[in-house]
């Protein structure tokens, strides 16, 4: 690459002699593949019969982000008569991607299907190698599965593009691009990205039920609306909030973006990315108190003769009053520069032992954005987080697995919650697959039965 000055040669044939200088402040290089091709070829192995044991972990790391891990325990016995290592041990150096499918053969236990085509998939992921242990009679190869995530965290930036301003789904994609990842057939991992980008151009939102573009498992995506990120420059430095620095990795830049708009962001049992509303906003943040907007996708209940999957051993209800608050702060200002604050207060919880979320002391929730830039959008946003004066609803239970994830609306008896945190246990040995699922919902209101 050779830099030197020279002229800049317009339309109607004048130029301007010298005026471009050799002075160069960003770079970037961008390899476009082909369409359609991959930087390598896939070979497909079923290593369904080499599989002892499988644990998969879905866990929120706060309340946009969310961890999707697993764990699988290999069998790698060589056989009587060869000392070659199995093709499952080959892969003990270097990474090879996976994906988890569970299900019922022959059981009229479950709903999810009974036969191998129904199988459900709990997750699309890499491994990194794995470690091996060997004891009389038995060779095992423990392998972690990380999600697509861990990707995204490999990749650093240089020279990115600034944000300020840009429509976030459109800000989600064009960062995301960045990771090379393939985006026009179902399965891809940035084909939801992709179509709700164009789905917002008309509609300025996406998902819901008029979006055609959903994950494979059938889910909707929760309707969301576009937003645009803060044009929020630094006066004195000139540097964009939206632009992310040197060495710092997709991901990271990804939770940002994510953070700033309340909307979480993750990657599916297929591997493909989501940013999208949390599915309950509506009822957390709004006037319906019923729940009756929120689709169901999984029942459960303790009773035998009750409606949905049956609970065994425990169910655990709490009403978890250390995540109170009641004191609302929120702190904005006007295009014009003007300071804008709202704050609400619950006296009872303050003053009242005998009062419902009792705290004795004040303990505040505060959020201080430009982006509300009025005295009606801050009072909106106060009063909408009022929700926090009640304690959240929590069950905590354990039954057979079905293929539950973060972030599904579930019933119990009746009570609405959303799943958080899901452990889906697989033995071989045992023929087992064994689920333990903790889901809250955030308003503390009782639909149906009495919670506690």
């Amino acid at each position: 690459m050779y830099l030197q000055s020279g002229d800049h040669v317009f339309p109607g044939g004048w130029s301007l002699k010298n005026c471009k200088t050799p002075v160069l402040t960003n770079v970037r290089l961008v390899g476009v593949p082909k369409a359609n091709k991959s930087a390598w070829e896939a070979k497909e192995v079923d290593a369904s019969d080499y599989v002892m044991h499988y644990t998969d972990n879905w866990s929120p790391t706060d309340f946009n982000q969310m961890e999707h891990t697993g764990e699988i325990t290999f069998l790698i016995n060589r056989g009587p008569n060869t000392k070659d290592p199995t093709p499952i041990e080959n892969l003990r150096n270097k990474a090879f991607y996976v994906q988890m499918l569970a299900g019922y053969w022959d059981c009229n236990y479950t709903k999810i299907g009974s036969r191998e085509e129904d199988f459900c998939k709990l997750m699309t992921g890499i491994c990194y190698g794995g470690v091996i242990s060997e004891k009389p009679g038995e060779r095992i190869m423990k392998c972690k599965v990380y999600d697509y995530s861990k990707i995204a965290k490999d990749i650093l930036l240089f020279n990115s593009p600034f944000f300020d301003g840009v429509r976030d789904i459109n800000a989600v994609y064009e960062l995301f691009k960045y990771c090379q990842f393939k985006e026009d057939e179902p399965g891809d991992p940035a084909f939801l990205l992709n179509g709700h980008v164009q789905h917002a151009v008309e509609h300025d939102e996406w998902g819901g039920s008029a979006d055609a573009h959903r994950p494979l498992d059938g889910r909707v995506v929760s309707l969301s609306k576009v937003w645009a990120l803060p044009c929020a420059y630094a006066q004195l430095q000139g540097t964009p909030e939206f632009r992310f620095a040197d060495g710092s990795n997709i991901m990271d830049g990804l939770y940002k973006i994510s953070e700033r708009s309340g909307k979480p962001i993750f990657f599916d049992v297929d591997g493909m990315l989501h940013y999208e509303t949390f599915p309950t906003a509506d009822v957390v943040f709004g006037k319906d108190e019923s729940g009756g907007n929120i689709d169901t996708l999984w029942y459960f209940t303790e009773s035998p003769s009750g409606y949905g999957q049956l609970i065994f051993n425990s169910l655990t209800k709490e009403l978890a009053v250390d995540n109170i608050f009641n004191n609302i702060h929120i702190i904005s200002s006007s295009p014009k520069r003007e300071y804008i604050m709202g704050d609400r207060i619950n006296e009872k919880s303050l003053y009242d032992p005998s009062s419902n979320a009792f705290l004795g002391y004040r303990k505040t929730f505060l959020q201080m954005d430009g982006i509300f830039s009025s005295e009606e959008a801050v009072e909106a946003v106060a009063n909408h987080y009022t929700k926090f004066y009640t304690p959240p609803v929590i069950y905590k239970f354990e039954t057979f697995g079905l293929p539950l994830r973060c972030l599904d609306v579930i019933e119990v008896d009746g009570q609405k919650l959303v799943a958080q945190t899901i452990s889906h246990t697989l033995d071989a040995k045992e023929n087992k697959w064994w689920m333990t699922v903790e889901a809250s919902w955030l308003s503390g209101e009782v639909h149906g039965n009495i919670i506690i």
